[in-house]
């Protein structure tokens, strides 16, 4: 095996012969024709022996011990001892001086204890004579004094050999185990319930899985550690550096997670192979992120379907796309109180990414304290997954902090009008590769300038059309802008200047064409 300078040995002026607390070597044993002998009683450090023993992969009987530590002033005794025995047994006899290296540790030697403590932490009288005689029979000597203030006070004297006794309360647990639990008497129990409300990360994720799960998805429990690979894959190599942990207890569990997606894979790819149906699942929990330099908690989770349309059924519902994740996702986002302005999604583009390039959507990001992205997942980044069937994924990454500022956020009532609202289309044409999201965020921001008495209830998308009849390279968006009021039915003669305003800004102040 191979050393390192972290590990203690025991050596000759040549080599070394012992690692020490773990192992001897082969050159260091004792056979039928040793006659001279080097004896050596140690104490060892028990976290340096942890430590070696765990780099070597070797664990002894020596490591076990002194793992959990021996007792330091029981050196010179065990050395003593060992002494007489082969003296007396095998004839030998004493060749040299003891030599001593290195320094016992600090040890503590007395623990100040009030009775009046152990009664409190107890719950009940144990009496204090019997408290003494109990301490006593461990091995501990007790001397006892009074206070100014009257009170009695303990001071327990510790011996080497047990170094677990460090704090008063640790001297109540071994009263306590001595005197019995069986001698508890019996009394009931008084809780006081507290009025604190959730924390706000357990109220997002349980509304957001509640939500999933009234959607026909299973929820599925993965571990939090992935392999190396995976994480160069969905993070990047400087942030799968920062994910990797110090002291791995296993390979392919030497990474914290970058996302929740891969966990997922794996339970797509379980359950096609076992052929259980299950299609849908989804995830909630922590996942890591390197931003900075600095390695970053978020709140996540991410659901999947496989899109098998090989499943044979007498009424087919209608398969999930785009559009449905895209509603689950920004309902999610709404019980993170997330506005609907900051929720703009744009297209993924270019082939460095998990997402299929065009047939994905992201919005938000890490500054502002959620990411959200969905979409088919790349089918060259899963062919490892062997999964058949083009994947359908969403994924949600939510600061701590923004769930905290959600929390603050008051949602207050805002009654509905009792007045019809007053409703005007507009057509626009615009290039075919500017998003119809991009289109419909301008048209709202010129919209609520317009309006001055009354108010922009909503703007939504009705038509797209392409093809005969456009200029080449050209699509053709129609809107319906719904205005209304709290206080009246709007006239004809007050929305019209209003939408020849909108119409007015939009010509002269983007690239879109109105159409007549």
């Amino acid at each position: 095996r191979e050393l390192d300078a972290s590990m203690n040995v025991i050596a000759d002026a040549e080599r070394a012969l012992v690692v020490a607390g773990v192992m001897g070597s082969l050159d260091a044993e004792v056979d039928e024709q040793t006659t001279d002998l080097v004896l050596e009683s140690a104490y060892f450090d028990p976290a340096a022996v942890r430590a070696t023993a765990r780099k070597l992969g070797l664990s002894s009987d020596s490591s076990y011990r002194f793992e959990r530590g021996v007792d330091p002033e029981g050196v010179d005794f065990a050395a003593n001892r060992a002494l007489d025995l082969i003296c007396e047994v095998s004839g030998g006899h004493l060749a040299g001086a003891t030599l001593r290296c290195g320094r016992l540790p600090e040890l503590i030697s007395e623990i100040v204890l009030r009775p009046a403590f152990v009664d409190q932490k107890l719950g009940f009288t144990i009496p204090h004579v019997e408290m003494i005689k109990l301490l006593e029979s461990l091995g501990l000597q007790v001397d006892e004094r009074r206070r100014e203030d009257g009170e009695r006070e303990w001071t327990v004297s510790i011996p080497s050999f047990r170094r677990d006794l460090e704090r008063p309360i640790d001297l109540v647990e071994e009263i306590i185990r001595v005197y019995g639990t069986d001698h508890i008497p019996e009394t009931s129990v008084q809780a006081i319930g507290t009025g604190t409300a959730d924390d706000p990360i357990y109220t997002f994720l349980e509304r957001s899985a509640q939500l999933l799960a009234s959607r026909g998805f299973n929820e599925a429990l993965l571990y939090s550690l992935r392999e190396a690979a995976e994480s160069e894959t969905w993070a990047d190599s400087p942030a799968a550096n920062q994910l990797r942990l110090a002291n791995p207890l296993a390979s392919d569990q030497s990474h914290l997670r970058p996302s929740l997606l891969p966990g997922l894979l794996d339970v797509l790819k379980l359950n096609q192979a076992r052929a259980t149906g299950g299609t849908q699942f989804f995830e909630r929990g922590r996942i890591f992120r390197e931003e900075d330099g600095k390695l970053q908690e978020y709140v996540s989770i991410a659901f999947v379907c496989l899109l098998d349309e090989s499943t044979r059924q007498w009424l087919k519902r209608e398969p999930a796309d785009f559009y449905s994740f895209r509603a689950l996702v920004e309902e999610i986002l709404g019980f993170a109180k997330v506005p609907a302005k900051e929720i703009s999604f744009k297209p993924v583009e270019g082939e460095a990414s998990v997402w299929q390039s065009g047939h994905a959507a992201t919005a938000g990001t890490f500054a502002r304290g959620f990411v959200a992205e969905l979409g088919l997942l790349d089918a060259l980044q899963i062919k490892g997954w062997d999964l058949d069937c083009p994947v359908l994924a969403g994924s949600l990454y939510l600061s701590p902090a923004r769930l905290e500022r959600a929390r603050k956020r008051k949602i207050r009532f805002a009654p509905i009008s009792s007045f019809p609202a007053s409703v005007r289309d507009l057509g626009l044409l615009v290039d075919e590769s500017v998003p119809a999201e991009t289109v419909h965020a301008d048209l709202t921001k010129i919209a609520r300038k317009c309006t001055g008495a009354f108010e922009l209830e909503a703007l939504e998308l009705f038509d797209l059309y392409e093809g005969k009849g456009l200029p080449e390279g050209k699509k053709s968006l129609a809107f319906s802008i719904h205005f209304r009021s709290n206080e009246r039915t709007l006239r004809d003669d007050e929305v019209n200047p209003a939408f020849d305003k909108i119409q007015e800004l939009v010509a002269s102040s983007t690239d879109y064409v109105v159409r007549s």
